[in-house]
């Protein structure tokens, strides 16, 4: 076993803004960590920004590979391939974290020795107000205490049923051989290569954990890739549904081949809402997911007892907190 715990792996594209901000909140773990930063031929003085980073952090193990453009899933693709420690945590580089409650996150998660640990994050949406610019926290996403180890598909379930169900990989770790034993690393050139990330690590792990750590910080910021929406992103999306689809087919289990079957569901609706300006895929796109219906029909009154409950239960405890 490598006597490294912890493999970060930051993707660097055009993030001069940002980066300096992220790697700071890095440093400091009293953990066996590694750095890797992957410039994914930026552009801007990212590059510059890391190295002299480096330079001036020399008791942090800070690791800098450089490649052509090839994309987010291709840079943490390089970075799973590099890296040695018994955990991964992919961390986006205009993001930041709590560093204490991040090695706090790490440690329990490496104690139980699960193959995924789920942790929570805050959205900061950043606001451009002329030669000024304020983080706003505007939300606190999965407020939940620590859960049971359970598998992945339980836990599957258990977002489904309480609609927490998230697909982002920045706030988890990931244990280094249970990815690539299974052989798990994101789709080249693919928008939303969390998705089916996700789905895929949640089907095949055998241990998994919710902890009730707040650690991560997730900026919404202008011209990102989440907040720019290309016809790109939609047909992405649908690449991950036909993925998911197999999942759903060769699935054994009934209650998790129905869940499989209410994530397609649920991504068709979000591509056929969003991508409505470009009119010949939006056709195409409900021709597809007609026929999917047609196979497939969606269990409308479970999702509306669901969505009741959870609005209760955040009434109940928004009263309680007051």
């Amino acid at each position: 076993m490598s006597a490294l715990k912890l493999s970060i792996i930051v993707p660097v594209y055009n993030v001069e803004r940002y980066l300096e901000k992220c790697l700071k909140s890095l440093c400091g773990l009293n953990i066996e960590n590694e750095i890797i930063i992957i410039n994914d031929g930026t552009k801007d003085g990212s590059l510059e920004i890391a190295e002299r980073f480096r330079e001036n952090h020399k008791n942090e193990n800070i690791i800098i590979i450089s490649q052509e453009n090839q994309g987010l899933s291709e840079a943490r693709n390089k970075g799973l391939k590099v890296a040695k420690g018994e955990y991964i945590s992919f961390i986006d580089s205009d993001d930041f974290v709590d560093t204490e409650n991040y090695e706090k996150f790490i440690n329990e998660t490496i104690k139980d020795k699960v193959d995924i640990g789920i942790g929570r994050y805050k959205k900061i949406i950043e606001k451009n107000n002329g030669n000024e610019t304020e983080l706003d926290c505007v939300t606190e996403i999965r407020n939940y205490d620590k859960g049971e180890i359970r598998t992945g598909k339980e836990y599957f379930d258990i977002m489904y049923r309480n609609d927490m169900h998230g697909p982002e990989v920045w706030d988890d770790l990931f244990r280094r051989e249970f990815l690539l034993d299974n052989g798990i690393f994101f789709k080249k050139g693919r928008m939303h290569e969390d998705e089916i990330f996700t789905v895929e690590t949640l089907l095949k792990a055998s241990k998994v954990r919710f902890y009730g750590i707040y650690y991560y910080n997730y900026l919404q910021r202008e011209k990102s890739i989440m907040s720019t929406k290309s016809l790109k992103n939609y047909q992405d999306m649908e690449k991950n549904i036909n993925e998911i689809y197999d999942f759903m087919i060769a699935e054994k289990d009934s209650r998790t081949k129905k869940m499989l079957e209410d994530e397609i569901h649920r991504l068709y609706k979000i591509i056929i809402k969003h991508s409505k300006e470009y009119k010949e895929e939006n056709t195409i796109f409900r021709k597809n997911y007609s026929k999917f219906l047609s196979e497939h029909g969606e269990n409308k009154l479970k999702k509306i007892v669901t969505r009741i409950k959870k609005s209760i239960d955040k009434k109940i405890k928004k009263i309680k907190s007051s």
